[in-house]
């Protein structure tokens, strides 16, 4: 008969290859608000509809402290794990960064890092890296492939929209995934 330590031994070695040991649970509140958004597929149209609530703690911060145009998925995979929190990583008056982790302590470490979402206002002709992929708005965007080895980089969607860079990225991502990401693409309104 198994002891309780090689149980919590077997359970430490199983959550720890699923990369969730580093990771502390916290409570998750349900949306209280909703943001107007407009679809950038067709900016002339908005809807009323509640930012993903992973980024309802931080959307006010992210309107207030930068002054391109936010650009937030409603898609994001494993969005129903409970320990998913979206963490401001950079911002300022041209810039914003947003880290997709499964701990609100994270700072990019492998075991607790999912993603990130961010837009930086860009100069020039800038071409992203990548291979060219279609976006269901029409915009060519690029594609990074991730590399694995020990870790998994992120594979990245980039693309530019009325002169802002944006991007996606996940941990060993798919292109699949990104796509879905970046075409729920919605842009949070200063209303």
């Amino acid at each position: 008969m198994p002891t309780t330590n090689s149980i919590v031994s077997g359970l430490l070695i199983i959550f720890g290859g699923l990369g969730l040991v580093a990771c502390q649970p916290q409570e998750i509140q349900p949306p209280s608000s909703t943001i107007n958004i407009s679809n950038p597929s067709s900016p002339s149209t908005t809807t009323k509809s509640a930012v993903h609530q992973v980024f309802q703690s931080i959307s006010a911060q992210l309107k207030q402290q930068t002054k391109i145009p936010v650009l937030l998925p409603t898609f994001i995979p494993e969005s129903d794990n409970p320990l998913l929190a979206a963490l401001v990583e950079n911002i300022n008056s041209s810039e914003y960064k947003v880290m997709l982790a499964f701990d609100p302590q994270c700072n990019g470490g492998t075991a607790c890092y999912l993603g990130s979402v961010s837009g930086k206002l860009v100069d020039g002709n800038l071409v992203p890296e990548g291979t060219k992929v279609a976006l269901a708005n029409k915009l060519t965007a690029y594609f990074v492939d991730a590399s694995c080895g020990a870790n998994c980089s992120d594979a990245t969607l980039s693309w530019i929209e009325e002169g802002n860079l944006y991007q996606v990225a996940i941990k060993g991502g798919q292109l699949e995934t990104l796509l879905e990401m970046a075409n729920s693409m919605m842009k949070i309104s200063n209303n």
